[in-house]
Order: C-alpha cells, then sequence, then structure tokens
C-alpha cells in the first residue's frame, strides 16, 4: 500500500462501510481484500479478537494495574502493593502520551458519573478518544449537543447485568474488555476492518479466536495470565520499538501482553516473534503537501460540498486542510479530514438530504426534528 493506492480506494471503501472512520486502516483492509480474491480464494482467517481476549492493546494496562490480581499469590505486584500503584500510575500516564502522539481529537479523563459507574475504567475515555469534537460542527448541532458526554452513552448502552458485575465482581481488565467488545470490537472492527471491506469483494473471513468456545474459556482467565508480569525474564535492553511502545515507562516494560497465548505459540513460532511487541495495523497520519492525499482531500471537502451536509461548520475544515499536510502536519486535524471526507462520499453516494434543524425555538436534541 501506499498514497496513491490509499487516495484511490477511500471514497469506495467509505461507501461499503457505511460510516465514517477515525483513520484509513479500513482503507487497507479494503485493497487487502482484493488480494485473496485474485488469487481465486474465497475465504480467509484472520486474527480479530486476539487483542480483546489476551489484552494486548497497550490502553489495557492501566485497568490490569487498577487492582490486584490475587491469582498469582508469589508474583512482585501481588507481594508489593507500592509497585503495582507507581506501575499504575506510570501506565496511566504513559496510555495518554499515545492518544497525544497519535493526534486523538477528543482526550476527556475527568471522572463522572459514568466513569464512576465503571470503577474508573480509563478504557470509558479511551473508546471516545478519537471521535468528533464539538467544534467540528455546524452551530446549530453544537447547540443542540452542547455538554454532551459520549460516555454517558456508553455506559447506559450496558446491559443492566454487566453494569451489577462490573461494580461488584469483575476485575477491572476484565471490565476494560467487556467495553472494548461491545463497542470498538463490534462496530468497527468487525465492520469496518471485517465483514464490510471483506465482502465488497466476495471474502468470508472466520476469526478462529471469537470462536464462542474458545471465548468463554478465555473469559474465566484470571487477567495475570493475559498481561504477565515479566520484567525479570527480559533481556536488559530497550525494546520500546515502534508505534505504541517508543518512549514508553517502567510499567509498559515490566509486563508482557498476550502471555498466555505466546505460550501457547511459543513452540511453533520464531524466539523474534515470541518476543516481539503488539504491532498496530495503522496507517500513518502525516503524509506529504501536494500528494494524493492532499489532493484527494482537497477534491472532495469543497465549500459546497461541506455546506451540503448541513451539520458541519466549514471553517473548521478549511483550517484543517491547511494544517494537515507538510512537514510539520497536524494529526488532530488529518483526522477530522477523514471525517468530514467520509461524511460527503455518503451524502453523495447514498443521496441524502441536507441536514438542518425544523424551528428555531427547538433547543433540546432529544426533542428537536430533522430533514
Amino acid at each position: 500500500m501506499d498514497e496513491a493506492e490509499i487516495a484511490k480506494h477511500f471514497a469506495d471503501s467509505v461507501y461499503h462501510c457505511e460510516h465514517h472512520n477515525f483513520d484509513l486502516n479500513s482503507v487497507g483492509k479494503f485493497a487487502l481484500s482484493m488480494v485473496p480474491r485474485e488469487h481465486g480464494y474465497k475465504v480467509v482467517l484472520t486474527g480479530e479478537g486476539a487483542d480483546e481476549h489476551f489484552a494486548g492493546y497497550p490502553f489495557f494496562f492501566p485497568d490490569h494495574l487498577r487492582e490486584l490480581d490475587l491469582s498469582l499469590p508469589e508474583s512482585p505486584p501481588a507481594v508489593n502493593p507500592q509497585l503495582i500503584k507507581g506501575l499504575q500510575e506510570g501506565a496511566d500516564t504513559d496510555m495518554k502520551a499515545i492518544f497525544e502522539r497519535t493526534g486523538a481529537l477528543n482526550r476527556n479523563w475527568t471522572e463522572t458519573d459514568a466513569l464512576r459507574a465503571v470503577n474508573r475504567s480509563t478504557m470509558l475515555s479511551c473508546i471516545v478518544a478519537l471521535h468528533p469534537e464539538l467544534s467540528l460542527f455546524a452551530p446549530w448541532a453544537r447547540e443542540d449537543w452542547v455538554g454532551t458526554d459520549c460516555r454517558d452513552t456508553i455506559v447506559g448502552s450496558l446491559p443492566f447485568p454487566a453494569r451489577q458485575k462490573i461494580k461488584e465482581k469483575w476485575h477491572p481488565l476484565h471490565t476494560a474488555e467487556y467495553m472494548w467488545c461491545k463497542t470498538m470490537l463490534a462496530n468497527n472492527l468487525l465492520s469496518c476492518l471485517g465483514d464490510r471491506t471483506e465482502m465488497a469483494h466476495s471474502i468470508e473471513a472466520r476469526p478462529p479466536f471469537l470462536d464462542h468456545i474458545v471465548s468463554e474459556y478465555i473469559n474465566g482467565l484470571p487477567p495475570s495470565v493475559k498481561v504477565a508480569y515479566t520484567l525479570a525474564e527480559k533481556e536488559q535492553k530497550d525494546n520500546r520499538t515502534g508505534l505504541w511502545w517508543q518512549g514508553q515507562g517502567a510499567a509498559f516494560q515490566a509486563f508482557t501482553e498476550k502471555w498466555i497465548l505466546r505460550q501457547a505459540g511459543r513452540p511453533f513460532i520464531t524466539k523474534e516473534l515470541y518476543e516481539r511487541r503488539k504491532h498496530p495495523y495503522a496507517a500513518p497520519v502525516r503524509w506529504p503537501r501536494g500528494g494524493p492525499l492532499n489532493k484527494m482531500f482537497e477534491g472532495l471537502l469543497t465549500e459546497e460540498a461541506v455546506d451540503n451536509l448541513g451539520f458541519v461548520d466549514y471553517e473548521v475544515v478549511k483550517a484543517a486542510l491547511e494544517t494537515s499536510f507538510g512537514d510539520n502536519p497536524d494529526s488532530k486535524s488529518f483526522r477530522t479530514l477523514i471525517f468530514v471526507a467520509s461524511w460527503v462520499v455518503i451524502s453523495q453516494r447514498f443521496g441524502v438530504k441536507r441536514a438542518g434543524r425544523h424551528g428555531q425555538e427547538r433547543r433540546n436534541w432529544k426533542t428537536a426534528s430533522y430533514i
């Protein structure tokens, strides 16, 4: 995949996804799904679910460290509560730095009733960290949605029995995994990085890690075998490489993600693969000015096209076009372009009417009606 290929397939991938994304990963998956079809294959195996089950993402670490796991009572964290407290604070800081470095738009870490309802799990804020900011929207939309916290929506969508278990039974890591699976896995990873971009080319993907029997077994495993304290076993070298791990502190170095899965696969893979940190499937967010993506976004995001949406402030988009490309681009602005360009494609291909509020006297989004 190069920049020209991503620009070429952007609109088609959005059309098949039918909703916006916060990065270009779905475009890469759309193009990748062409390859097996071109070689005569109709079914593929994919790895979705492994990171969710085995805590492969670094933003699981803070919740893993939020509470002791006494299933390994002789492990250093279990016998040294001060160690776990220091590591947890470090993991919180490191995780927030990842979002800062990758251009997160909505970084609301303040404590609210929603956060307390899930025992202060940072996963709740991680889920909304890459969603559009209110400032992107037209004035009437901002007025209707001012004060809205999407974290309330997420908690409100969780079934009552699950919320009870979160408060009374589950370890914070299991809470984080549950919320991620009910939101991002279901609505994004299995959709735009899964079925929709695969079936666009009539490819059937089967995710063995999400087999229900496997899932039920893994859900009963203690957190410490998913994210294991392995500092004493590691070589004394700096292996903080890659988009997520570079520059991270002691907490991220002291633990190994997907530990039990690594142990299961160890006899069958190389030492290099066994020791490698999770490497995200992530398209870059920094691109040169005047390149294929820059030109594509300029072609899609005309004032007329954006205004025809009815709910986006064109001045914000215009400013983002100026700051998203070049030697020192703004990753947040680039994500804004992805959002709005996706809405423009959907609007044009599906013939969506311009949005607007009926009756300017209405200010409450719960009672407003839209064209």
